[in-house]
């Protein structure tokens, strides 16, 4: 620990050395992991702090040198794998809630930071009037349309390939002329207020890292509530035993024979809520991975009634939505929809 602090903390990269933060971001994290095994929590704590704020300048600066979309999500990546070791850290040492703002700060900005730092940049290149940023929108335009009019059968994937590449290279043209500054964190207290009486129930996928070994341990869930007086998290167990039951109730309801493992799926998800959460009218569900099949309406209650008759449950792909947009809104012509970024779902769903 004092090692860390007196030869490695006291390192710096320049802000436009990407190699030197690269590396800088990745001793911080693995040094961190080696600490947090031989128990020194605290050191750990503040080397994994270290590696996240050292990805919050790897981002900006990747963001400035034009890097492609895939390079600004490898960041993303990176920021999820970190945060999984912080959650780990407090899920064994029982501070899940005890440190629950921060925890979800970072949770939230690792949680599809690569597709919500896309959606604000197309947002603002829609409402652009610059001319250099208005050719780029109709050039990015072109190229969604022709790729969409590819055949289904396509065989020779090389069009594809040059068609997508082109469209990175004006995305990344686009991010270096509209400097988004990184990625964006949301004001949890915000957030609060704007749910009123309502509650949102989040989930997150986290590998852990291993408590005696390099190797990952298997994922597992997280649950975060938000609502007007709190924020809880609790840790719902492995991925594996849960998707398992996602899946084995998706097809109970196929069969019309759910009832033992919808409530097995109920007390999975739904154990121990907050009273405030319990008491909302509304629950605003934001899932994660598997989750995204589930109908969270037909899940029993504690009275063995399905949830949609006690209350309204609508689902978010990011807290983001609840919050107002402070940009100019886009100004797009009307016109048929678009097929907008669709070779990038996979990718964008994986950030």
């Amino acid at each position: 620990a004092r090692f860390y602090r007196e030869r490695i903390a006291t390192l710096h990269a320049a802000p436009d050395d990407l190699p030197a933060m690269l590396t800088q971001e990745y001793r911080h994290f693995k040094v961190g992991l080696l600490l947090w095994q031989a128990g020194q929590e605290a050191a750990a704590g503040e080397a994994y702090a270290a590696a996240l704020r050292t990805n919050g300048q790897r981002f900006s600066c990747l963001e400035r040198s034009g890097a492609t979309m895939e390079g600004l999500w490898s960041g993303v990546a990176m920021r999820r794998t970190i945060v999984s070791a912080q959650l780990e850290q407090a899920r064994r040492s029982g501070g899940l809630n005890s440190h629950a703002g921060a925890l979800l700060h970072a949770v939230l900005s690792a949680k599809g930071g690569g597709a919500h730092y896309q959606e604000t940049l197309m947002h603002r290149l829609n409402a652009s009037q610059d001319a250099q940023l208005i050719a780029c929108r109709q050039q990015l335009r072109q190229l969604e349309d022709q790729i969409a009019a590819l055949p289904q059968t396509l065989t020779d994937v090389t069009v594809f390939m040059k068609l997508s590449a082109m469209h990175g290279l004006l995305i990344s043209q686009a991010s270096v002329a509209l400097r988004l500054a990184g990625l964006a964190s949301v004001d949890l207290a915000q957030l609060q207020s704007s749910l009123g009486k309502h509650a949102l129930i989040g989930f997150f996928v986290y590998t852990p890292p291993s408590a005696n070994a390099l190797a990952a341990a298997p994922p597992r869930y997280l649950r975060y509530c938000v609502h007007a007086s709190g924020i809880a998290l609790r840790d719902l167990g492995p991925q594996a035993a849960l998707e398992q039951a996602v899946h084995r109730y998706r097809g109970a309801l196929t069969r019309r024979s759910d009832a033992a493992s919808a409530a097995t799926l109920a007390q999975l998800l739904l154990q121990d809520l907050p009273a405030a959460v319990l008491a909302a009218p509304e629950w605003i569900i934001d899932p994660d991975a598997a989750l995204h099949l589930l109908p969270f309406d037909a899940l029993p209650d504690a009275h063995g009634q399905p949830l949609a008759l006690s209350r309204s449950c609508r689902h978010v792909s990011s807290p983001w939505q609840l919050l107002p947009r402070h940009e100019q809104a886009a100004t797009v012509a009307p016109g048929p929809a678009r097929s907008s970024h669709r070779h990038h779902g996979a990718r964008i769903a994986d950030a």
